[in-house]
């Protein structure tokens, strides 16, 4: 599971338990992770499949991540990951990607757009962008 882009899978609460059975026992989504949000922190716990141990007594989590019931799942963001993937293609089509520090593949928007800023993009067509975000309320509002 090497996705990038992820989505929420629903906007339910789970404890950990209930996370865990359906990461393992969800036939439907094979694709599918666990995540908690430490609280007040960026930390974020993150399984799926692929890393929870073979004997859950062998899990090991610090004990507000066991007690909390606000764990959530989360399944690769398919749209968004062929829109990326569509990018990457143009980007690496138009503009040879220094490889020494990134692999067109795995880099996300963010890096595509960043890319392009400080190596393509003049104050022209930035101001271009910005007042196209602008003109079609792409930019939200304070208030």
């Amino acid at each position: 599971m090497n996705y990038i882009y992820w989505k929420p899978f629903d906007n339910k609460n789970y404890s950990l338990n209930e996370a865990i059975d359906m990461v393992l026992n969800n036939p439907d989504r094979k694709d599918i992770q666990m995540r908690l949000r430490k609280p007040n922190d960026y930390k974020e716990l993150i399984f799926d499949k692929d890393n929870l141990p073979k004997n859950l007594d062998d899990l090991e989590l610090p004990m507000w991540a066991i007690k909390d019931p606000y764990w959530h799942l989360y399944v690769p963001d398919y749209d968004m990951e062929s829109k990326a993937n569509d990018v990457r293609d143009y980007l690496d089509d138009v503009y040879e990607v220094d490889s020494r520090f990134w692999d067109v593949s795995q880099m996300s928007v963010g890096q595509v757009f960043n890319e392009l800023d400080n190596h393509v993009l003049n104050d022209e067509l930035r101001m271009e962008i910005i007042l196209w975000l602008r003109d079609n309320n792409k930019i939200p509002s304070r208030y």
